[in-house]
């Protein structure tokens, strides 16, 4: 609906306003240029219209007037233009692959928390214990889970329990647990008796 040439808002711009519509024309066209700076596209829209023409040609029948219905209806069209046009109509978003962790009990060897999908994304989250005197086994929801990997669902949220089985020469302590997912990373105590 862009006022311009050969394009349909070119049309209604030139059944409405005349010889005058150029005059618009330019200046939307100009506009357009413009919005290049926020979207690239919009230089492929500019270079097509460069090609057919920025200018309307005359129509066959310049001497018959337009009634005001089609008159209210063309300034209707081209004001939606006005309403609805966006100069960047295309944005492209990056996967968030952020967590909270909520709720966290310690106790001896072992905690308890939420796990809380806060990104635009479902993703997989994995969890480690960086520590070689102690086994861990994972649970979610009360399920043990084989491995230290979750996959949250966007918006979703997920009870984890961690317990270690502390080898007979591991000291007293604390064990780190690493949670991590591509760009956020926590890190968790566990007390180990």
């Amino acid at each position: 609906l862009l006022p311009i040439g050969q394009l349909d808002g070119g049309h209604i711009a030139k059944g409405l306003l005349g010889d005058k519509a150029k005059w618009l024309s330019f200046a939307a066209f100009l506009v357009l240029l413009g919005c290049v700076f926020f979207y690239d596209g919009w230089l492929l829209f500019a270079l097509l219209i460069i090609l057919i023409g920025i200018d309307h040609p005359p129509p066959l029948d310049n001497l018959s007037k337009i009634d005001r219905k089609t008159t209210a209806f063309g300034i209707i069209t081209l004001l939606l233009i006005l309403i609805t046009f966006v100069p960047q109509p295309i944005a492209v978003v990056g996967a968030d692959n952020s967590f909270e962790v909520e709720n966290v009990t310690t106790g001896q060897n072992s905690i308890s928390f939420t796990l809380i999908n806060t990104g635009n994304t479902s993703y997989d989250l994995t969890m480690s214990v960086a520590d070689v005197r102690c086994t861990s086994i994972y649970c979610i929801n009360g399920i043990e889970i084989e491995s230290g990997t979750v996959h949250l669902k966007q918006g979703e949220e997920e009870s984890v329990s961690v317990e270690l089985f502390p080898t007979a020469e591991a000291e007293r302590g604390e064990a780190i647990l690493h949670l991590s997912s591509k760009g956020c990373e926590r890190m968790l105590k566990i007390p180990i008796s």
